[in-house]
């Protein structure tokens, strides 16, 4: 995903030779990720597990991509909200520190 930008689904967890299989997680045997990309990088990604083989399909690929890109857009507003405050924050010292100064 990292790569290609593209979400994976895995329809047998068990029968994929990349899968690697962690302690406590044999339940786990689909599985469906999308990647939340900023400006073109990948900042991490959306994973859903299934218990069932085949439980998810590319139109859920689609879905969870849809709502990964969603989660970017809320990520890049929070930082520019942060910047935003941080820039008034300082107007608001600059204006006090003239006032003083007047």
């Amino acid at each position: 995903m990292i790569e290609s930008g593209e979400p994976i689904v895995i329809p047998d967890t068990a029968a994929n030779p990349a899968w690697v299989l962690m302690e406590g997680q044999d339940w786990l045997r689909s599985y469906v990720g999308a990647p939340i990309k900023i400006a073109g990088v990948t900042v991490g990604f959306l994973n859903v597990n299934g218990s069932r083989t085949s439980q998810f399909n590319n139109d859920d690929a689609r879905r969870l991509l849809a709502f990964a890109n969603h989660a970017a857009i809320a990520f890049q507003n929070a930082r520019l909200f942060q910047e935003l405050r941080s820039h008034a924050e300082q107007l608001e010292e600059h204006v006090q520190e003239r006032a003083a100064q007047i």
